[in-house]
């Protein structure tokens, strides 16, 4: 059965993964946003912020790359968080389905968002062998780290779907709820290990999120 999303897929959000598309390189700016009229915002805590600059160093300078399939994965992290919603607001309808349809939605969108928009370059060569030519779900096989990023970039994946300044918020509000959630469960969330990674692909075939300077530049916005 369909489930009920509180927002739509991106318009203009490009193919999706395994289709030719632009190959124009992309930033991982966090806290992004050009357009004025995005609400969307997320609290980011202090010690996430660190972790993503950290994942940075782990990956462009170190040369590493996640070992796969991570535990827990991102579809275990987001329906352990549901569930302690649904444990702890009081059978609180309202929230319980906010919390539960947000869920829904971050998930589709990490599905079609992790290929073209959530991996640094010297993480393609993992994601074409162990998820793209098996067929795997990227639910299934990223973690934490990469929810993060996901995070980051909401508020432009949002941009332009026609949602009010009301929905926005109430979506950012859940999404930092989600990043509490993570901080306070960090020692059973965060156990996903780094593995050297000795080849590569093409430049030309590989996705640029930005530099370090625009990781220690955005981290440090309100």
């Amino acid at each position: 059965m369909a489930c009920s999303l509180p927002f739509p897929l991106p318009i203009n959000s490009g193919p999706a993964e395994g289709t030719k598309g632009n190959r124009k390189k992309r930033k991982f700016d966090i806290g992004e946003e050009k357009s004025g009229k995005n609400t969307l915002k997320v609290n980011f805590p202090g010690e996430l912020k660190k972790t993503l600059v950290d994942d940075w160093e782990n990956i462009n300078r170190n040369q590493k790359v996640m070992k796969l399939p991570v535990e827990p994965c991102v579809r275990k992290i987001l329906d352990y968080y549901v569930n302690n919603v649904v444990d702890g607001t009081a059978k609180d309808a309202k929230q319980i389905k906010l919390s539960k349809n947000v869920v829904d939605a971050l998930k589709i969108y990490f599905e079609h968002s992790l290929g073209r928009s959530l991996l640094y370059a010297h993480e393609r060569e993992t994601y074409e062998s162990q998820v793209k030519s098996k067929k795997k779900n990227p639910l299934d096989m990223y973690g934490v780290y990469h929810l993060l990023r996901l995070f980051v970039k909401m508020p432009s994946l949002v941009n332009n779907t026609g949602l009010t300044e009301e929905q926005q918020s109430a979506i950012g509000k859940e999404i930092s709820n989600i990043c509490g959630h993570i901080v306070k469960n960090k020692a059973h969330l965060f156990l996903g290990e780094y593995t050297t990674q000795t080849k590569t692909l093409k430049s030309e075939k590989s996705m640029d999120l930005g530099t370090r300077e625009n990781i220690e530049r955005d981290v440090e916005r309100d």
